[in-house]
């Protein structure tokens, strides 16, 4: 009988030892795995720290992970306990043993006891052997986890490169279009300044020119007129010694004497010269005072009209290109107003339809304030809850406040959804029949956009896959204390 416990004892020593062994080795494995994860949560958590709300969350987990891989460490290293005990309670067992094997008149009831004892330690031993078999099963569980942790914090990651991209695109393009309005701006002004400036000077030299061609048909009209009494003085001049001639040999003729002499016989004058002379005297004098005829006038005229035609020419085309310009401006006022008339247009049936279904009842309509100019135009909200009158928006109380921008922004996000939207405590003011209605509309978007909303409505709280609270166990110092429920689940399960 002593012998086939010390068989016992031997077979459960050894058992112990193996299980110390193992634990050993589990406890290596579990240092290195939270070596690697404490290195693992570094990265996750500088990256986290430039990623967006799908980071946290996922870097929330890998700190919910690594809380529950220190407990599991937590109750390895109390089964190592029970273990030393379990070891303990061993050697005391060998040392009554080996007193009973010092006193052979050791009765059978102590013997019965030794056994007992010795089967009690056994089902201890397999107790812990199923502790530690759980505990690697946890264990497993948690790197299982973990990994899908580090698969979706890569998805997401990509997600949010690629989400980078898309932005940084789209604000290129934004940037490049709102460049080039601003540079066909400037080119306008600049077309619009150089315009008039060209105006003004084709007017100075149509002025100019007005008043050259004037002196010019001025100068040649007293040329003209200086010339034809000239030609008239040289007439009559002609026609005088035309007489002279024709009297004095008229005079030789019939008197058969020179003119001379008749002269000299007939001192007084037969016609007074004197006014013709006096008068073509006279009109050389005008003719040396107005000066010589500017020749050069016809060839300045010339330039001036040249100069003209060009100016004109110039200014048609800075008219053209301004035209071009409006054209083009035109153009992108006409297809913003068209994409806005049409998003609008939608959102306001959408408004009208989420305002029915948040009210259950009612309506609803979004109004311009300048329908002929919709992009500059404010935007004035009309709401008629059910059982009220058609008001605007600012006198309504705050619940249909909060319900009536509730149903914007619902009809916001069925024309274009967003990716995310933040709510703080938009359900403050609700009752909880609203908060219900509002509740089935989130279910509803959370398909297409991620919601994160500041609540202490407890209706409201039932609808998130996680919660985050803020607790304060010492005075001063905040600690944050977060739940996944799909995760809950599953634990639970």
């Amino acid at each position: 009988e002593l012998r086939s416990r010390q068989g016992a004892l031997a077979v459960s020593r050894r058992e112990i030892e193996a299980e110390r062994h193992d634990l050993a080795t589990l406890r290596q494995q579990m240092e290195i795995h939270r070596a690697e994860l404490g290195k693992d949560l570094e990265m996750a958590r500088r990256d986290a720290a430039s990623a967006q709300q799908a980071l946290e969350r996922i870097d929330w987990r890998q700190r919910e992970l690594k809380g529950q891989i220190e407990q599991q460490l937590d109750l390895r290293a109390s089964a190592a306990e029970r273990l030393d005990e379990a070891r303990a309670e061993v050697a005391s067992l060998e040392e009554e043993l080996r007193a009973a094997e010092g006193e052979s008149e050791t009765s059978g009831a102590e013997a019965r006891r030794l056994a007992e004892e010795v089967q009690a330690l056994a089902i201890e031993v397999a107790r812990a052997r199923e502790q530690l078999t759980s505990l690697r099963y946890q264990h497993d569980s948690a790197q299982a986890e973990l990994r899908e942790s580090e698969h979706r914090l890569g998805t997401a990651e990509q997600e949010i490169s690629r989400l980078d991209a898309e932005n940084e695109q789209a604000a290129l393009e934004a940037g490049e279009l709102e460049r080039r309005l601003t540079i066909l701006f400037d080119e306008r002004r600049a077309l619009e300044a150089k315009a008039a400036e060209q105006r003004d000077e084709s007017d100075r030299a149509g002025i100019e020119l007005k008043r050259l061609s004037q002196e010019i048909h001025v100068v040649a009209r007293e040329r003209n007129e200086r010339q034809n009494r000239l030609q008239d003085l040289q007439i009559r001049a002609s026609q005088h010694q035309m007489q002279l001639e024709l009297c004095d040999q008229e005079a030789q003729e019939k008197l058969r004497l020179p003119m001379a002499e008749i002269l000299q016989a007939h001192p007084e004058p037969l016609a007074d010269p004197a006014p013709l002379r006096g008068e073509a005297s006279e009109i050389r004098q005008r003719m040396e005072a107005m000066g010589p005829v500017n020749v050069i006038a016809i060839e300045e005229y010339q330039q001036l009209r040249e100069r003209h035609e060009f100016l004109t020419a110039q200014e048609y085309d800075l008219l053209a290109a301004k035209k071009n310009l409006e054209q083009t401006i035109a153009e992108l006022d006409k297809t913003t107003t068209e994409l806005f008339t049409q998003s609008f247009a939608q959102i306001r049936e959408n408004f009208q339809q989420m305002f029915r279904r948040l009210f259950g009842g009612g309506r609803a309509d979004l109004v311009a304030l300048e329908p002929g100019n919709l992009i500059e135009s404010g935007i004035e909200i009309i709401a008629q809850p059910p059982g009220k009158k058609l008001q605007a928006i600012s006198l309504l109380s705050g619940g249909e406040k909060a319900l009536t921008a509730l149903a914007l922004m619902f009809g916001i996000f069925l024309q274009k959804p967003a990716p995310f939207c933040v709510l703080d405590e938009i359900d403050a003011p609700l009752d909880d029949k609203n908060v219900g209605r509002f509740k089935d509309l989130l279910e509803e978007f959370s398909q297409t956009t991620q919601f994160i909303i500041i609540t202490h409505n407890k209706l409201t709280m039932q609808l998130a896959d996680t919660l985050f609270g803020i607790t304060m166990e010492e005075p001063g110092v905040s600690r944050l204390v977060g739940v996944d429920f799909q995760t809950a689940q599953q634990y639970a399960a």
